[in-house]
């Protein structure tokens, strides 16, 4: 089975609700995706949902990495492009490109052994703990005691988490009407709260104490910048509840202060942090540290795929029981506050209209105003049999004919030293760069200049040992001058 071509087709639909944290306060009604399709030769389509403004990435990466390989290598296929862009680092939307394509390969990778990704990954059950997470910075005090208490009635969720950083007495109002919704499904709620990096430690310390003088807090989530892994050290050493962190890096590296000064409790993985590849090395890692992981929101809650196989998975992350874009289907249930129902094979849940070898044509097309989705047309991607990059091709041959190489000629008379010059060719090692003839050969004393006297010396002359004989002689002499009218 090889990689034949891609399709990306950016999408946006309503939102269930206003969505909203700390940094939006205001929120949002409608949401966007992009789903992308990764073809092959067999007929099996990867998909994957994210990344819809690293088009330029994707195609990048498909053209020159992933066409015409085999999808089994995943974990090879990873490697190669985060080589790729090694030097000026895989954040960003590379970062997004990379994560995108590396869940459509693990989706045909588990499609092709016709199972779900759980059990290629060595997961044992696929029994996943869950807790609501409304991004309810918008809402009122009533609807976020009704969205929780629905979610609890419902779904059985037993913890949620608040968006706090605001107005500390508007969240400690708010706290306690979140408590009292999930209160419909257990006595003792396990209450998050989320500071979206809107405190200074010192200001995260004083209010998160203060909230523990009246709620049992489960964790607090980046109360302070994520780089300042010292300052969430500190607020860790200085409250009761666990420090939670993470959900905004990308790469190991960027953990590794995290796990070096202890400065999470709680550490948090996702798909998004380079892929599905990624997120299993960091949990890993992770685990090596005796630290627990979360897994945060994902597209049809994917991220329940990768929880049976992580020893150190804590909870999951549900912002929505199923998905509402009208896009995907799932077969993820939330059942008593347990993601169950991983069964379909693949990674991601399957398209509403269908997965087949082409892209649908149209998904939804309604006016902004209506309820219903909002989608724009595939982009189709095919990928021809050129090897990549090979508008190069032709700068390429001319420079071959262009290599410079080096040859030994007879050392000068009366001189110890070796004597080079540049002739058109290939260097051994077949690196070079074109140079135009009239410059060949200025290289000075130390390898017997090829001027004198402000003129070019013929071949037959340059080659004569009399003739090395007079330039040293020359040189020596010019030089001798020089040092008379500096001293003068």
């Amino acid at each position: 089975m090889k990689i034949t071509g891609y399709s990306t087709t950016l999408y946006e639909f309503p939102l269930n609700r206003r969505m909203g944290d700390a940094n939006s306060p205001s929120g949002r009604i409608r949401g966007s995706s992009s789903l992308l399709q990764l073809f092959t030769d067999e007929g099996l389509t990867g998909i994957a949902f994210g990344a819809g403004g690293a088009g330029p990435q994707v195609k990048s990466m498909v053209e020159g990495i992933l066409a015409g390989e085999a999808p089994r290598r995943v974990t090879g296929l990873w490697k190669r492009m985060v080589d790729r862009v090694f030097k000026g680092g895989h954040a960003g939307l590379v970062n997004d490109a990379i994560a995108v394509l590396d869940v459509a390969l693990w989706d045909l990778k588990a499609k092709a052994t016709g199972e779900p990704l759980w059990k290629p990954l060595g997961g044992s059950n696929p029994k996943v703990h869950a807790y609501a997470s409304g991004l309810d910075a918008p809402l009122s005090d009533d609807e976020i005691e009704d969205w929780y208490g629905t979610m609890a009635g419902d779904h059985g969720f037993t913890g949620g988490k608040l968006k706090v950083g605001l107005d500390q007495d508007a969240d400690l109002r708010r706290i306690g009407r979140m408590k009292k919704g999930l209160e419909r499904a257990t006595d003792k709620p396990y209450l998050y709260v989320d500071a979206n990096e809107m405190w200074s430690p010192k200001q995260a310390i004083r209010k998160v104490r203060e909230m523990e003088e009246q709620f049992d807090i489960a964790w607090v989530e980046e109360p302070a910048r994520r780089w300042d892994f010292l300052g969430l050290r500190r607020i860790s050493d200085s409250i009761k509840a666990p420090v939670c962190a993470g959900e905004n890096l990308d790469t190991l590296g960027d953990f590794l202060p995290y796990f070096h000064n202890r400065a999470a409790d709680v550490v948090q993985v996702s798909w998004g942090m380079t892929g599905i590849t990624c997120a299993m090395q960091l949990a890993d890692a992770a685990y090596g540290f005796e630290l627990p992981i979360t897994l945060g929101g994902s597209p049809g809650n994917l991220n329940a795929q990768l929880a049976p196989c992580m020893p150190n998975f804590l909870t999951l992350e549900v912002q929505n029981p199923g998905p509402d874009d009208g896009v995907m289907t799932s077969d993820i249930k939330i059942v008593d506050g347990w993601a169950t129902g991983l069964l379909r094979s693949g990674v991601v849940p399957a398209l509403a209209c269908g997965t087949t070898h082409q892209p649908p044509r149209k998904l939804l097309r309604q006016p902004p105003e209506s309820t219903a989705n909002t989608t724009s047309l595939p982009t189709v991607h095919k990928i021809s049999n050129r090897p990549p990059f090979s508008h190069l091709d032709k700068k390429r041959q001319e420079n071959e004919n262009h290599r410079i190489s080096t040859r030994k000629i007879r050392p000068a008379a009366r001189s110890g030293h070796w004597r080079f010059e540049l002739s058109r060719g290939r260097r051994p090692d077949g690196h070079g760069h074109p140079v135009d003839s009239d410059r060949r050969g200025r290289l000075g004393h130390g390898t017997g200049g090829q001027r004198r006297g402000g003129q070019s010396v013929p071949r037959h002359r340059r080659q004569s040992p009399a003739w090395g004989s007079r330039a040293l002689e020359r040189h020596g002499r010019l030089g001798a001058q020089g040092q008379q009218r500096r001293r003068g």
